[in-house]
């Protein structure tokens, strides 16, 4: 049976399928992560892009979930976490092509791009099972800084962990 709800003279139907609530919604974004891993280490690029435009519209849009479940500092949350910020930028940057309005002010994202794997004597900045003559996703912050793309979900995921948890969600 469908819901309808009223806010003033404005109708909304619940149409989401099989989910339910906003936890329901994080199980689905820790489902996505798995998958962005599977399909970086697949490196097939079109499997890669549907995960990373996956995970980020799901990562960012728990949000929308939260407050229309009454969740007040979301939001707040959100500009707290340079992550979520960058979630946001990447899930509208690929909903609507282009980014105009970037959330993450401080580091924006410059690009998004392939990079080839690096690692140094001090720092692993990647998942072990990708091939070794493999590839990853980077983002490219203005500051020159660089986050690979399974660091930033898991950060991501992270993060609104930190929130169900502090929320008793």
């Amino acid at each position: 049976m469908d819901k309808y709800y009223m806010s003033g003279d404005r109708m909304s139907i619940d149409l989401n399928y099989g989910f339910g609530n906003a936890k329901k919604l994080f199980e689905k974004v820790k489902r996505d992560q798995n998958t962005l891993h599977n399909a970086v280490i697949s490196q097939n690029p079109d499997s890669i892009s549907d995960a990373v435009f996956n995970f980020a519209v799901t990562g960012y849009h728990i949000k929308d979930w939260l407050k229309n479940e009454g969740i007040s500092d979301v939001e707040s949350h959100i500009n707290e976490s340079p992550m979520l910020r960058l979630c946001a930028d990447l899930c509208n940057g690929s909903k609507h092509k282009l980014l105009n309005s970037p959330r993450e002010v401080i580091d924006p994202v410059t690009s998004i791009n392939n990079s080839e794997l690096t690692c140094d004597m001090t720092t692993i900045t990647c998942d072990a099972t990708i091939p070794i003559n493999g590839h990853t996703v980077r983002l490219a912050l203005t500051s020159g800084k660089e986050v690979e793309i399974l660091d930033f979900a898991n950060q991501v995921v992270s993060n609104w962990e930190s929130f169900f948890s502090a929320n008793n969600i």
